[in-house]
């Protein structure tokens, strides 16, 4: 975002963070079934994975449609209005391009620029066991101990 703000472009940028690591907690809800292999087997859904959405054109809000990996190629392909690649179950996935107004006025403003890089602290490494020369060469460079664990 450091080059997309200053370069005028927050209006047009849409961005889509997720991750695909739940944390080893279990979810409350059940898993829908939506999606199947050719031959009917249900593809087994995990916990939900959060996805956030955010730029310049997208509508403020929180959207609870269940959706899987593919929405997101297929999200691309729509905002780009690009065509079908040809694969069924990409082709076929639902889209988030209708959270996305290009027309409407911006509906955030670009976040502010952070302070420069000396003044953020480093992410440190997750410690485990007894590497004391690693938690000394980690602290020596200014790293913000996330977790440790030293039996």
């Amino acid at each position: 975002m450091d080059a997309i703000v200053p370069a005028g472009l927050w209006d047009t940028t849409v961005f889509l963070l997720t991750w695909d690591d739940w944390g080893g907690y279990d979810d409350h809800v059940v898993t829908p079934n939506l999606e199947h292999t050719p031959d009917g087997v249900q593809l087994a859904y995990a916990p939900r994975v959060p996805l956030l959405m955010f730029g310049g054109p997208v509508k403020p809000g929180i959207d609870s449609r269940w959706n899987g990996h593919p929405t997101i190629g297929k999200t691309v392909l729509d905002l780009l209005g690009l065509p079908p690649l040809g694969v069924p179950r990409l082709d076929s996935a639902p889209t988030l391009a209708d959270l996305v107004d290009t027309a409407a006025k911006p509906s955030a403003a670009p976040p502010a620029k952070a302070a420069g890089p000396s003044s953020r602290p480093r992410a440190a490494p997750v410690l485990s066991g007894r590497d004391t020369g690693l938690w000394r060469r980690s602290r020596a460079a200014g790293w913000r101990t996330l977790a440790t664990s030293v039996p």
